[in-house]
C-alpha cells in the first residue's frame, strides 16, 4: 500500500504493520498527527508487550522500546523477569509529573527485591530535572545496575556503589551469582 507521508513536526513517520496468517494491514502516521483514533498511540506498547514474549532479538526491542517511549507519555519501565527481578527502564527520561508517583512505587519495589537488576542500557538520557528526585532516594543493597552512557546521571544520583554498576548484564549476573 501507498502511503502519504504525515510528516510530524519533528520529522518522524511511522509505517506499522500487522500480518496474521493471510491478513495484511498496514497504516501510518507522523507525530504529533491529529489522529481521530489514539489506539495508534498505544500500539508501540502493544508491539512491546507481544514482543517480550517472542523470540525478538534484543537490538528490535530496544529499538520497539524507543518509539514506546517516544510517543507515549507512560511510564517506560517493565518488569522483565522475577527470579531474579529484573527491571528495565528505556527511552528518554525527560521530566514528566505524571512519573512521579511511578518513581515511588518504582522504587518501593527495589526495596522489596533481594536481590533485584536494574537494567538501564536502553536510557538515552535522563533530563537534570530529575537529580532531586533521584538524589533523594537510595539504591537497595542488593541491587544491581547495568548501565548506558546516557544513564550514568542515574547510578551517580542515587550513589549507586561502583561495584554494583555494569555495563553488560552479564558482568550484573556474575556478581549478583557471587553476591558480591
Amino acid at each position: 500500500m501507498n502511503h502519504q507521508p504525515h510528516h510530524g513536526c519533528d520529522g518522524i513517520d511511522i509505517r506499522c504493520e500487522y500480518v496474521s496468517g493471510q491478513n495484511f494491514n498496514d497504516f501510518v502516521f507522523g507525530t504529533p498527527a491529529f489522529l481521530d483514533d489514539p489506539r495508534y498511540a498505544s500500539l508501540p506498547r502493544v508491539a512491546l508487550q507481544n514482543s517480550y514474549a517472542s523470540d525478538l532479538p534484543q537490538w528490535a526491542i530496544d529499538l520497539l522500546e524507543r518509539v514506546e517511549g517516544y510517543i507515549s507519555s507512560d511510564f517506560p519501565c517493565r518488569e522483565v523477569s522475577g527470579a531474579p527481578r529484573v527491571f528495565r527502564l528505556y527511552g528518554s527520561l525527560t521530566h514528566c509529573d505524571e512519573w512521579m508517583p511511578h518513581w515511588d512505587s518504582f522504587f518501593a519495589e527495589l526495596g522489596h527485591a533481594d536481590p533485584v537488576l536494574v537494567d538501564l542500557r536502553n536510557v538515552e538520557s535522563v533530563a537534570p530535572a530529575w537529580e532531586p528526585m533521584f538524589a533523594g532516594h537510595h539504591a537497595p543493597r542488593h541491587s544491581y545496575w547495568v548501565i548506558s552512557p546516557g544513564a550514568r546521571p542515574i547510578v551517580e544520583w542515587l550513589r549507586v556503589a561502583d561495584n554494583r554498576t555494569f555495563w553488560s548484564i552479564d558482568e550484573a549476573v556474575r556478581a549478583m551469582t557471587a553476591g558480591h
